[in-house]
């Protein structure tokens, strides 16, 4: 693992000042500013929120600080290959499995039907319109939830994608949630994209091209704390991918900043002038399901929700509040998503959505997702 990530840096030109292990296990690598493709582009206003009377507190990031004039790359726990789960060769060809398994669709011919496209269930709005980004504040994970065991995931995503006959083609997409495949066992936000139907996580050392970091104290896999709680203390942030003009490069926000951007000259072939559809959902892989149960990992509080009505909903549900896509380049023509269009691949015994209309003008919409996966009522 060491080798795989000093072989990206060195590639990328990456002077490494210093690496450490922070409280939550993750691994740095504080790389000279000066050595990084693109770390001296001027990033978009801060991106506006649209209401900032919710009353949930800002969820915290683990704290980030290195020497002067370094950017943070986390490398990838990649659990499932260090503890020998899949058989991999080596780094590079475990990162090809998980990613061309992500790609492909058809899935196995038994298990839950509903999860045959790709062993993965759903639950989350989609708009199939041309647009320019998309964004939400995200409730983080609850609390005492069953976790996914590698290399099961459960993860919250927006992402603004194409496709290409069936299969996607280009996707960029920011994520929350619990990724062992690639993240490790914290619960993070990371991120992804797709290019010409090949699919990559953003990862400390790698993505030569595509992903340029710029923040001094966020990068994608850095871990999330203070989980909510069922019935009490809520956390949220803001999440957003959304592409500027001049030059054209899809931005990643974290919380409170832009973190870095897409290159879409040497990431994409149709996303570089827009996407196609925006969605915003949760996501469970279950790898296995063709031979066993639906794994019992949860989504959100791993509760379902409870029909349409916000206090039905608020404060035991996952949720996404405020979900905005952008019809116009460079964060503008924002607009809520007021109707809910469910995406595929949503078995409503073990993770459903339901979007919330009644709330105050700080909570209006808001979609509530989730559920307890195999361990509900007809979740097979």
């Amino acid at each position: 693992m060491a080798a795989w990530t000093a072989r990206n840096h060195k590639a990328q030109g990456h002077r490494i000042v210093k690496t450490e292990v922070t409280p939550s296990g993750s691994i740095v690598d504080w790389v000279d500013r000066n050595t990084v493709d693109g770390s001296d582009a001027v990033p978009p206003p801060p991106l506006v929120s649209p209401s900032k009377s919710s009353g949930v507190a800002s969820t915290g990031l683990e704290k980030l600080s290195g020497p002067p004039g370094t950017l943070p790359f986390i490398r990838p726990a990649l659990l499932p290959f260090v503890n020998g789960k899949m058989a991999a060769v080596d780094v590079d060809d475990y990162l090809r499995q998980i990613s061309q398994e992500r790609a492909l669709h058809g899935g196995p011919p038994t298990g839950n039907p509903i999860a045959g496209g790709g062993n993965r269930l759903y639950s989350g709005d989609i708009l199939n319109s041309t647009n320019f980004g998309l964004s939400g504040y995200v409730n983080n994970f609850f609390s005492g939830t069953d976790s996914p065991s590698s290399p099961d995931f459960s993860i919250y995503e927006l992402a603004s994608y194409c496709f290409s006959g069936s299969t996607v083609s280009d996707l960029v997409g920011v994520i929350e949630g619990k990724h062992p495949q690639v993240y490790g066992s914290n619960t993070v936000i990371g991120a992804e994209y797709f290019s010409g139907g090949s699919q990559s996580w953003i990862t400390g050392g790698g993505n030569k091209g595509a992903w340029h970091q710029v923040s001094t104290t966020k990068s994608p896999g850095i871990t999330v704390t203070g989980p909510s709680i069922v019935n009490g203390a809520q956390g949220e942030y803001q999440l957003a991918v959304i592409l500027f003009n001049s030059p054209r490069r899809w931005w990643l926000w974290m919380k409170d900043e832009w973190v870095g951007y897409f290159d879409t000259t040497q990431a994409f072939t149709t996303l570089d002038n827009s996407a196609c559809t925006a969605q915003w959902y949760g996501e469970v892989y279950d790898p296995d399901h063709a031979t066993t149960h639906w794994t019992s990992a949860d989504s959100g509080s791993g509760i379902l929700p409870n029909g349409s009505l916000f206090f039905n909903n608020f404060g035991s549900r996952g949720y996404l509040r405020q979900p905005i896509w952008y019809s116009v380049i460079n964060n503008a023509g924002g607009t809520y998503m007021s109707t809910l269009n469910k995406s595929g691949g949503i078995d409503t015994s073990c993770y459903n959505v339901s979007l919330s209309t009644d709330g105050n003008s700080s909570w209006n919409p808001t979609l509530f997702f989730g559920g307890p996966g195999g361990n509900g009522t007809g979740c097979n």
